[in-house]
């Protein structure tokens, strides 16, 4: 049993390669859940106590619900699928934070709305160590 990143909802990922309720893709073992709580993300060009001691690059997440119309519920799961993206791509660079984090919504003409989320991948050394 694994635990949806995107909505928490737990499921079989030995029979299932993504999550029965969001569609959420699962990584090949618990991993995608605890990816959010080793990666830092700021919209601002640093993290607070930390040095920046390598750009990765460009790093992108997004997250695609089916709807004409998005209600704030629809939105957050848009959001979430996004930054759960964004966090295994920049985790599979080998970052430990995102910088410069910036949020994008499109409605796409096939009735979906995409959420877009663009970083910096980078790796930190925690100052005064």
């Amino acid at each position: 049993m694994v635990k949806c990143v995107t909505c928490g909802n737990e499921y079989n990922n030995a029979r299932l390669k993504s999550c029965p309720l969001c569609a959420a893709k699962s990584l090949s073992n618990q991993q995608d859940y605890d990816v959010r709580m080793e990666l830092i993300v700021s919209t601002g060009p640093s993290i607070a106590g930390h040095e920046i001691v390598e750009t990765l690059g460009l790093v992108i997440g997004t997250g695609t619900v089916m709807m004409r119309l998005m209600n704030s519920t629809q939105s957050r799961d848009a959001f979430s699928k996004a930054e759960a993206d964004l966090m295994r791509n920049a985790k599979s660079m080998g970052a430990q934070a995102i910088i410069c984090a910036q949020t994008s919504m499109q409605s796409n003409d096939n009735s979906s709305n995409t959420v877009m989320i663009v970083g910096t991948a980078v790796r930190l050394k925690q100052l005064g160590s």
